[in-house]
């Protein structure tokens, strides 16, 4: 590339120690070559020790062995410097102290980290280095994961712990072939739900490194990942068999400590499988070479990051691939070229647009999540997913083991014209009324709710209209038919409950109703107390975490969905072939005028139609099939 297009990066000349003369700022020979990576020699030393080394570029085939750092830059500021070859590079405190942390005290320590090794004030270096990012933690021989200083009493405590809930799990869970699902659960008595060494365990979940963007691919790829906390180092797997039993089987530790994790660190092994890639054959057909049921979609990750943290909203796509779904298993293709040039909500577009285009399915519309009703129209169409927003909603399509089926098998081949995203299927119905936003208050059980609340009222609206809805109205004996009505709230799914699940349903009715006031029949009150005896409304209430941040919404035809939380009245349902849940779209103001163009609102759960249904009927002739242009 020619001299002229690189942009120095200027850094102010730094003093040196006392006695020495000023040290010029290092200047960053050029990487043209493709393959190519700048690494750093970490000289020895010890404390508090000037750092200096030397950079060496290398084809990232040929370096020397070298472990790559996993930090969190925090403060923007350069505070410190590094001297890298008789010249000073500004740092952060957070690099200073990964540094003097894992430099070794006599012998020199190859290591790559991206504030020296990228030269980050060229756009097109800092590209081209993305990337190659997940190459670079694929050779490291370690990843060395900084989290930062930590008190010595709460890393001895996290250190035992660590051990002792290894030594307790491990053999129990290689008994289930590893199968959460199968592990049994410890009673509540045991003293391990009581451990205050859990106290520690907490603020070490809630170090700032866990909440970044790039740490998932960068401990996802790595060989051999270690944690290093305070003056203690800690085997990934180890500590995050710990995690695992938290989010699996410890709910109330995690409660009654506040431990915080993503499932993009629990689940590891699933997400970073070379089996994950996306391929076709030369007819085009979908190869998706998906091990398991288990193993995450590349749309998946890119969903579970956006609680993550990003100071560039672009690197909420780049930060990923290399994930091997980014890379076409035939033709070694990368899915996009990162370019810091451009904007973020093209390269959402871009994304969006591939992804289709590889996969061949319509994975990518189950994460389309608009902020507002502005966003709809402000984005550059409406069934990409923006990647940094961050709503309160997980995916629908993957919320059960094996998802929906409700376009059927039928081969989805979507066509991308330009912006737009054109699919063939079935507009069957129209929405007639949409509740309030769903909120965590309003599905949990509480005694003394006041009757003015915005519980007590939205309850009153959904029960009446369902009752407005039912062929034998609500108030006679139709626990069949309000069941089916409020099933949207968990999506059909009870958590492993299904041999009470009647029970737990009636006991979930009766919770509703207590709190909205409505008036009964004695006989459906009759039927449903008896119908609730040993159920709890508590289990599916957790399961209706799914609907936070949605609607309930009634069709036309008196269908039953929960629906994204810019869904309104008049906003059509339909089914799109190959789709594994309905969706909601809506005709114009883009599309007006235009037959067959629609803004693009959401996924939905709607009853009786997830698995196939709605395909069905159309074979019988009951529905035309169309072509839908999403714009």
């Amino acid at each position: 590339m020619p001299p002229e297009r690189r942009q120095r990066q200027a850094q102010p000349v730094l003093r040196s120690p006392k006695g020495h003369k000023a040290l010029q700022p290092y200047s960053y020979e050029p990487i043209r070559d493709d393959g190519y990576l700048r690494y750093l020699i970490l000289d020895p030393a010890k404390g508090d020790e000037p750092l200096s080394g030397s950079l060496i570029i290398k084809h990232i085939n040929e370096a020397l062995e070298f472990d790559a750092v996993s930090y969190v830059w925090g403060k923007p500021r350069r505070v410190d410097k590094i001297i890298c070859d008789g010249k000073s590079i500004s740092i952060t405190a957070s690099l200073r102290d990964a540094l003097r942390r894992i430099r070794l005290p006599d012998t020199p320590r190859n290591l790559w980290a991206d504030q020296i090794c990228i030269n980050q004030g060229d756009l097109e270096e800092r590209g081209h280095q993305v990337q190659l990012m997940g190459k670079i933690f694929l050779r490291s021989s370690t990843t060395l994961l900084w989290l930062g200083g930590a008190a010595y009493s709460d890393v001895k405590d996290i250190q035992s712990l660590v051990a002792d809930v290894n030594n307790m799990v491990e053999p129990d869970l290689l008994g289930v072939n590893r199968d959460w699902e199968k592990l049994p659960a410890l009673s509540l008595t045991h003293p391990i739900f009581e451990d205050k060494r859990w106290i520690s365990f907490s603020k070490m979940t809630h170090c700032e490194w866990f909440k970044r963007v790039w740490i998932v691919q960068e401990a996802g790829l790595s060989r051999n990942p270690l944690i290093i906390y305070g003056s203690h180092e800690f085997e990934w797997d180890s500590w995050n068999l710990v995690l695992a039993w938290v989010s699996h089987r410890g709910f109330s530790i995690a409660s009654d400590y506040d431990i915080i994790w993503n499932p993009l660190h629990v689940s590891r092994a699933q997400i970073w499988t070379e089996s994950n890639q996306v391929s076709k054959s030369e007819n085009g057909a979908d190869i998706n070479g998906r091990g398991s049921e288990e193993e995450w979609s590349l749309p998946e990750i890119l969903h579970s990051a956006r609680y993550l943290q990003a100071t560039d909203p672009r690197d909420h796509v780049y930060a990923f691939l290399g994930h091997p779904s980014a890379t076409h298993a035939v033709s070694k293709e990368l899915l996009l070229i990162p370019d810091y040039t451009a904007k973020a909500l093209d390269v959402y577009l871009d994304f969006a647009v591939r992804w289709s285009e590889w996969a061949n399915d319509l994975s990518i519309l189950s994460y389309v999540q608009h902020e507002s009703e502005g966003e709809i129209k402000k984005n550059p169409a409406s069934w990409v997913p923006i990647w940094n927003t961050k709503l309160p909603m997980n995916s629908i399509s993957t919320n059960i083991s094996g998802g929906f089926n409700a376009g059927m098998e039928r081969t989805a081949m979507p066509r991308v014209l330009k912006s737009s995203l054109q699919v063939r299927g079935v507009i069957f119905d129209t929405l007639d009324y949409t509740s309030e936003i769903l909120r965590e208050e309003d599905l949990e059980w509480r005694d003394g709710v006041p009757q003015d609340s915005q519980t007590v009222t939205l309850w009153k609206n959904i029960l009446l209209h369902i009752a407005a809805s039912s062929p034998g109205g609500l108030f006679g004996n139709q626990t069949s038919f309000l069941a089916k009505a409020l099933t949207p709230l968990y999506c059909g799914s009870l958590s492993g409950y299904q041999s009470d699940a009647n029970a737990h349903i009636a006991a979930f009715i009766m919770s509703r109703i207590a709190i909205s006031k409505v008036e009964i029949s004695p006989d459906l009150l009759g039927f449903l107390q008896a119908a609730s005896m040993g159920g709890d409304p508590h289990l599916v209430e957790s399961d209706c975490r799914i609907s936070y941040g949605r609607r309930l919404g009634i069709s036309q035809s008196a269908y039953y969905a929960l629906i994204p939380p810019n869904a309104r009245k008049g906003d059509l349902c339909c089914i799109f072939f190959g789709g594994n849940t309905p969706f909601i779209i809506r005709p114009g103001p883009a599309g007006a005028g235009l037959a067959g163009h629609y803004q693009f609102v959401g996924e939905a759960y709607v009853s009786g139609i997830m698995e196939g249904q709605i395909v069905k009927r159309f074979q019988r002739g009951e529905f035309q099939e169309q072509d839908i242009i999403l714009v």
